[in-house]
């Protein structure tokens, strides 16, 4: 079969484009790596919940339930996407378990995807193509990391392989440095809080971010700073 558009991935991303595409009436195919829907969410650590408010993440013309809260957590966010799904009738277009191994323009005319699942290899052709399997897909590690490997006996994991420690409790009593000060680090830092892990902490990075909390006198603090109060403040 020869379709408009190929999308690859079906996270966030993958789940925006196929929606605008099925909007447009287009003959569309969604090629996912894993057997779910949701991307980078479904690696993130149970605690990691939104560090905006929702309405910032929801769809214009699908709302999340309030009963989410202000700040939805990562249950919160896989149920809303795979509603989503459900709403818009995605689910017909997508083929999970599928690893892209190739990808080849063909004549300045359109594309051939080859793809595989488990032992079996496909191939698909596409007017269009959109790559939505994340900025951030694969794992990456310093590379001066990677230098010293031999001389460090300890265990390096990336922010993404984090949930199969289970309850850290491997952390117990141990030096534990974390590289970067960014989203994941801080859902890390607050994951070790509330699993009670008694561990020596060390925080090392680039540059300096600044934090807000998230409510102020009982309101959220993203809705106060719009874009408006950010632009003046710049």
């Amino acid at each position: 079969m020869i379709y408009d558009l190929i999308i690859i991935g079906y996270g966030v991303s993958g789940l925006s484009c196929a929606k605008v595409a099925k909007a447009n009436k287009l003959n569309f195919l969604v090629l996912e790596k894993s057997n779910q829907l949701g991307g980078c969410w479904n690696n993130a650590l149970e605690n990691t919940s939104l560090q905006t408010h929702r309405k910032f993440y929801q769809y214009s013309d699908f709302k999340m339930p309030h009963t989410y809260g202000d700040y939805p957590n990562k249950r919160n966010i896989l149920q809303y996407l795979r509603a989503v799904e459900s709403y818009f009738n995605l689910d017909k277009h997508i083929k999970f378990n599928q690893n892209v191994k190739s990808i080849e323009y063909i004549n300045n005319a359109y594309w051939i995807v080859k793809s595989q699942n488990n032992e079996k290899f496909e191939m698909y052709q596409t007017k269009y193509l959109c790559v939505c399997s994340g900025y951030f897909n694969e794992p990456n590690i310093p590379p001066i990391i990677d230098l010293y490997k031999s001389h460090f006996t300890g265990k390096i994991y990336h922010s993404s392989q984090l949930n199969t420690l289970g309850n850290f409790d491997c952390l117990n009593n141990k030096k534990v440095v974390i590289v970067g000060n960014g989203a994941s680090a801080c859902d890390f830092l607050d994951a070790l809080e509330t699993s009670k892990i008694k561990c020596l902490k060390y925080m090392i990075y680039r540059s300096d971010k600044y934090y807000i909390t998230k409510y102020l006198a009982g309101l959220s603090t993203s809705l106060i700073l719009t874009k408006k109060v950010l632009n003046f403040f710049k």
